[in-house]
């Protein structure tokens, strides 16, 4: 489904719902972190939008981009949840720095 159709945004292949679906892996993976985040009033919009929209390309060097894009195109349920535990993961690589 496509990420950019407005009356999607709030489902699950909506762009609203796959934020929501980073902070839950998030909040699954790493509690404390995802607490602070939370107390701090830093949402996943702030850090996701970008990421998700861009499938990483903004972030990552060219070799990186290609690798995970062929790791996200040659997983046959979608982009989506690989795409979703990968941003849930730099935000938790950054851990330090954040707490």
């Amino acid at each position: 489904s496509d990420a950019f159709v407005e009356d999607l945004n709030h489902t699950q292949g909506g762009m609203l719902g796959r934020m929501t679906h980073v902070d839950e892996v998030l909040q699954e993976s790493d509690p404390k972190l995802w607490a602070h985040l939370n107390s701090q009033g830093v949402t996943p919009m702030l850090y996701t939008a970008r990421w998700l929209s861009s499938m990483l390309a903004q972030d990552l060097e060219m070799p990186d981009v290609l690798r995970v894009w062929d790791a996200l195109v040659g997983d046959l349920v979608g982009p989506h949840p690989l795409l979703h535990f990968l941003c849930s993961a730099r935000v938790v690589a950054i851990r330090k720095e954040l707490l």
